[in-house]
C-alpha cells in the first residue's frame, strides 16, 4: 500500500534511476469513507507505527499477529515470510513508512 508513494519519492530524488514508472495510485481521499472505515485507518496505521517504534521481538511480533489476522499473503505458501514450520514473521521495521507518513503529516500541519 506504500508502493506509489515509495517509487514516487524515489523518481523525484534520483530521477537518473528512473528511466520509466507505471503506478496505480489509490491515493489518499478519505472523504467518501465511513466513519467506521475512516477509524479501521487510523486504528490499523497506529497499530502499525507503535509496533515500529517498540521494534525488536515485540514489535515484530506485533507486525506479525497484525499480518495474520489481516491474512497477508507473504505469510501464506510462497510468499516472502512463509516458513514451512509455521515460524514466520514480518519484521516490525517494515513499518517505516507509517512513522514517515505521519511525520510528514505533522510537519505540514505545524507549519500550515
Amino acid at each position: 500500500d506504500w508502493g506509489c508513494v515509495v517509487g514516487y519519492k524515489l523518481q523525484r530524488r534520483y530521477p537518473e534511476l528512473v528511466g520509466q514508472m507505471a503506478a496505480l495510485d489509490v491515493g489518499n481521499d478519505i472523504s467518501g469513507l465511513t466513519t467506521k472505515e475512516k477509524a479501521l485507518i487510523a486504528t490499523y496505521q497506529a497499530w502499525l507505527l507503535a509496533a515500529h517504534l517498540i521494534g525488536g521481538r515485540l514489535g515484530d511480533g506485533m507486525t506479525t499477529w497484525f499480518a495474520r489476522f489481516c491474512h497477508a499473503p507473504s505469510l501464506e505458501p510462497g510468499g516472502v515470510d512463509h516458513a514451512p514450520d509455521g515460524r514466520g514473521f514480518i519484521p516490525s521495521a517494515r513499518n517505516w513508512p507509517y512513522l514517515r507518513f505521519w511525520q510528514e503529516q505533522w510537519g505540514s500541519w505545524r507549519s500550515g
